[in-house]
């Protein structure tokens, strides 16, 4: 008796390698021909071929259509294993040349194919939910963007993919279904999923789960009761996700107010600011809030997510001026000529009452401070006609971007800025590239078409 289970063993052991290579045959016979090629030929040489060959290969995986899906689903799992891994790098050892193409590439590519069919890959949307566990970070990409192409049709496969066991996928499938724009109120059908996954063991998979279901934004009872629970979660960050999401569900859960107010005088400073935020959107009542983001301005954990509230909550937060001005000359901004600092943007939301504020700081002594308030004082327009001198002393800085910035705040003070002109007309005919740009359409605004095309025919004239 053994000895027949042993030579049966050894039948099916001899059997396997046949039955994997007429596998692989009918696969081959599958895949479907282009321009005289099958798909997975194209594939690989649009990877590892010349330029031309790659070339050749784009031209025709642009004709990919439906018939292509099946095979596209297998390369984005191609080699995807640790076994495949492990084989790759023995023979990359033995034989000092890769195993056939790089299997991340193949993987990306084939992901990114998928996505460029739409609707039409939904066939291939499994494959693509189990690449959102991919060590490969392009692959990933590529498949999350796949997924959201393919649209509504991918929603049975993510729906799936958020009750799985691997944290990656549930995780990933938990943000893409958050993404209205790309599935539409069909993925509100996964509410319950997502209110489940609130009570997940991992902490990033509550906090996405919160995210998702205050980017979806509906106060059902459910939501609002499993929210408001999560509100205590011992991770900071899946407590404030929580917080964020009551402030985005409508109608506006007025039964969290509560739960919120108490996280006024929570340790963690992120906390009390999104509890602000959401009882903001909640109860329009800047009088409750307005002392809390003031205090964590002073924060170095909180100030930047304070200043973005502030400034959300408008010209109603106008008494925080005087401590934005105070964070907005503390804070390092990356590219001020650019992007301002959070407490200049702020003070720019407020209305009227922060242009002396903002005057102030173009008085200071960091240069990126001055660029962020300039910056900031664009948005009042001729309101910041008093800003001129400051804005003169900046068209004939040493700093090149504090010369553009001089010009952009000009060119929104308007007409009341006429005195710029004769350093603006200077700046067009002697400068180049975006500083001249800038120089023409500040004295355009200062002086008026008219004008500013009898100085740019100057111009012409004196640099043919």
């Amino acid at each position: 008796m053994r000895r027949r289970v042993r030579e049966a063993a050894w039948a099916a052991a001899a059997l396997l390698p046949a039955a994997a290579f007429l596998a692989v045959l009918a696969a081959r016979r599958a895949d479907p021909v282009y321009d005289g090629r099958p798909t997975r030929a194209w594939i690989f040489l649009a990877v590892e071929g010349n330029a031309a060959e790659r070339n050749r290969a784009a031209t025709a995986l642009e004709k990919l259509d439906a018939r292509a899906v099946p095979t596209l689903a297998r390369l984005v799992r191609w080699r995807a294993g640790l076994l495949a891994a492990l084989e790759e790098r023995i023979w990359a050892g033995w034989f000092g040349n890769p195993l056939g193409p790089e299997p991340a590439a193949v993987r990306a590519l084939a992901a990114r194919l998928l996505g460029r069919l739409g609707p039409a890959g939904a066939a291939g949307a499994p494959a693509l939910v189990k690449a959102l566990a991919d060590p490969d970070q392009e692959v990933l990409h590529a498949a999350r963007l796949a997924l959201k192409r393919i649209g509504p049709a991918a929603l049975p496969a993510l729906g799936r993919a958020l009750r799985s066991s691997c944290a990656p996928i549930a995780l990933n499938a938990l943000e893409l279904v958050g993404d209205m724009e790309a599935f539409g109120k069909e993925a509100l059908r996964f509410e319950p999923e997502a209110t489940a996954l609130l009570n997940a063991p991992e902490a990033e998979l509550r906090r996405q789960a919160a995210l998702t279901l205050g980017a979806w934004g509906r106060a059902t009872p459910k939501t609002v009761a499993a929210l408001r629970k999560a509100l205590g979660d011992p991770q900071p960050a899946a407590a404030q996700a929580a917080a964020a999401a009551l402030g985005r569900l409508r109608p506006p859960p007025r039964e969290a107010v509560g739960d919120l107010t108490r996280l006024l005088c929570a340790e963690d400073p992120l906390l009390r600011v999104e509890a602000c935020r959401a009882l903001w959107r909640i109860e329009d009542r800047a009088e409750t809030v307005l002392p809390v983001l003031t205090a964590a301005l002073e924060e170095s954990a909180g100030h930047w997510e304070a200043a973005l509230v502030l400034g959300e909550m408008g010209p109603a937060a106008a008494a925080a001026a005087p401590a934005l001005a105070a964070a907005a000359a503390r804070e390092q901004a990356h590219r001020p000529d650019r992007l301002p600092g959070a407490a200049s943007i702020a003070l720019s939301k407020l209305g009227p009452a922060a242009v002396p504020y903002l005057l102030t700081l173009l008085a200071h002594e960091d240069r990126g401070v001055r660029l962020s308030a300039a910056n900031a004082l664009e948005d009042f327009g001729p309101l910041a006609a008093r800003a001129l001198p400051a804005a003169l002393r900046m068209l004939s800085s040493p700093s090149r971007e504090e010369r553009i910035t001089g010009c952009r705040l000009i060119s929104a003070i308007g007409p009341a800025a006429v005195a710029a002109r004769p350093r603006l007309q200077q700046l067009v005919e002697e400068e180049t590239d975006y500083l001249r740009a800038a120089a023409w359409d500040a004295l355009q605004s200062v002086s008026g078409a008219a004008a500013a095309e009898a100085s740019e025919t100057t111009v012409a004239v004196q640099n043919p």
